[in-house]
């Protein structure tokens, strides 16, 4: 895996035109700079000087670092598309090269992006990675109202085998679920009542299993959220499942607050499907907080 294989052909606009800083040296420069915590035009300046003998051992800066306005005015023309088929590529290059992390998606408006002119807040699409806090992907999306069309056209843009999503909210979709499972990717999905049917086949199956076969039930107390798991194999009871590709277990948690309650009907807990094939702390790991993407 070579980060200079990957960028080495973004185009610009006019890119006929004598660059004053070769495009592959203002990326690596950016990206390096942004990745130390540069926020504007004049903190990548700054960190270029100040790394510029580091950045020689891997491209020349024959011209040495531009100025502000000259790095303003060249990224500003590079294809947005382009660089971003570029930058996934190179981001799937390097899941696969490690272990592959759960991978949280959602859609979120973005507060106050809207101005006089625009009917609506920016909604967005996020893809990331838990432990890395990296932002696999973030395309803006067409209204969320359209947000599973959008989600899809990210999948498709991802190589996710042996990936574990989650999905939450109103993307909770078989055809999301089919796509996942196509694309060899795993899945922990949770059920909002958009699905209410299904959940109350969930709740019904587990009280079931409760009374006849309380063993076959596999339960985790985590000491972190306080929340406590409780997971089945699909069995033939379940009638819904036929209609997700490559389901294997159903799940229900219960939040702390309630644990600390009466007894309640496990249809008021939160409820999870999953093609997985772990244990409960991996599950645990896998389902993310709505407030975490």
């Amino acid at each position: 895996m070579d980060f200079f294989h990957f960028f080495a052909q973004p185009e610009t606009e006019n890119s006929h035109d004598s660059q004053p800083c070769p495009i592959l040296e203002l990326a690596f420069l950016t990206m390096s700079a942004v990745i130390s915590g540069a926020k504007t035009w004049q903190d990548i300046r700054q960190f270029g000087e100040q790394h510029l003998c580091w950045l020689r051992h891997y491209l020349p800066f024959a011209q040495g670092i531009p100025s502000e306005a000259t790095i303003a005015a060249l990224l500003s023309k590079l294809h947005p598309s382009q660089f971003n088929d570029i930058f996934i590529n190179f981001i799937n290059e390097l899941r696969q090269a490690k272990q592959l992390a759960p991978i949280p998606l959602d859609g979120k408006n973005l507060r106050n992006s809207f101005g006089h002119e625009a009917k609506s807040a920016l909604h967005t699409i996020t893809l990331q990675p838990k432990p890395h806090g990296l932002i696999v992907a973030q395309p803006k999306a067409p209204r969320w109202r359209n947000e599973q069309q959008g989600v899809l056209e990210v999948l498709a843009a991802l190589r996710l085998r042996r990936a574990i999503v989650s999905v939450y909210a109103c993307n909770t979709q078989k055809k999301i679920v089919r796509h996942l499972w196509d694309k060899q990717a795993d899945y922990v999905v949770a059920l909002n009542n958009n699905h209410r049917a299904f959940r109350q086949e969930i709740a019904a199956y587990f009280h079931k299993m409760e009374r006849k076969a309380p063993q076959s039930i596999e339960d985790y107390h985590d000491l972190t959220t306080g929340q406590q798991y409780k997971q089945l194999p699909v069995g033939e009871w379940l009638t819904e499942p036929m209609q997700w590709g490559g389901i294997n277990v159903v799940l229900c948690v219960e939040p702390a607050a309630q644990l600390t309650l009466a007894r309640k009907s496990e249809s008021n807990a939160a409820c999870y499907i999953s093609s997985l094939k772990a244990g409960l702390p991996q599950f645990a790991e896998s389902i993310r907080r709505p407030w975490g993407a």
